[in-house]
């Protein structure tokens, strides 16, 4: 298992993004010197079929986000739908609406309040890899 960490401005506002906009549960929160929460880590799912996130407090020091796509797959006893419509109906602005990719991905995107790129995705159809190949080639 992978679980990163991400830096985040406001650990108490990324904590109710995840929980409340994502439906990610918090697994714990730590203080800092100052009272301020510093630490977080939310997840969703059990198991293997578990995703982590971490949230880090940390100075403000340019974009962050850039150059990474966090894939989190969303545990299979969700509805990849369901889930979708839910956080749709939360007023979560949306980078990419839902679609089946050509690799047998439903997926949809959006941005976390930090600017963390997120594929909120569910495997729902074995892919043949020749055809993969194909699309990423350009021929299909």
């Amino acid at each position: 298992m992978i679980a990163p960490i991400l830096a985040v401005e406001d650990v108490d506002r990324s904590l109710a993004f995840y929980t409340k906009q994502l439906a990610f549960r918090q697994d714990f929160c730590l203080e800092g010197a100052d009272g301020q929460s510093a630490f977080a880590f939310v997840s969703m799912g059990e198991g293997a079929d578990r995703a982590a996130i971490g949230l880090s407090r940390q100075p403000l020091e340019g974009p962050r986000g850039q150059g990474v796509v966090f894939m989190v797959y969303i545990p299979k006893a969700m509805e990849i739908d369901r889930y979708y419509e839910a956080v749709r109906s939360r007023g979560v602005p949306l980078e990419e609406e839902i679609k089946t990719q050509y690799w047998g991905d439903r997926s949809f995107s959006l941005r976390d309040p930090d600017g963390y790129y997120l594929s909120l995705s569910q495997t729902v159809a074995e892919t043949d890899m020749d055809h993969v190949r194909s699309v990423m080639r350009g021929e299909s």
